[in-house]
């Protein structure tokens, strides 16, 4: 997964597709999208992938903002053969300080919580 920014009409595209060649085959439609109260790490989770993962991303501002791929999570494993446990909703809590934390919840009922922990560029409250 290589984002692409690109300019389209005055607005930015960020391009997710489907990378055939990545080993995970992540991308496509976003389904849900959430970035950090820094603006500093963006996740993503994908409609039509079929896939348990959240794409994160290390975000900076320049004249365009720039994606830097940095990894995925992984949810709690299914409770069913070959099932996948689908991301539903995703927020960062406001404040945090030292990175940031993400909570998830996940299709067969639990919430995760995932400390992202980076040197932040932002002050924090």
């Amino acid at each position: 997964l290589s984002p692409a920014v690109k300019t389209l009409k005055n607005r930015m595209v960020i391009d997710l597709e489907r990378d055939p060649k990545a080993p995970m085959g992540v991308g496509g439609i976003g389904h849900d999208i959430e970035w950090s109260p820094t603006s500093e790490r963006l996740a993503v989770s994908f409609k039509e992938s079929n896939t348990d993962l959240i794409a994160v991303f290390g975000t900076s501002w320049g004249t365009l903002p720039s994606f830097q791929p940095l990894g995925y999570i992984r949810g709690p494993p299914s409770r069913f053969p070959k099932g996948k446990n689908m991301p539903i909703h995703m927020k960062f809590r406001p404040n945090c300080k030292g990175g940031a934390l993400l909570a998830v919840c996940w299709a067969e009922g639990q919430i995760s919580i995932y400390p992202l922990l980076f040197q932040s560029t932002t002050r924090v409250k």
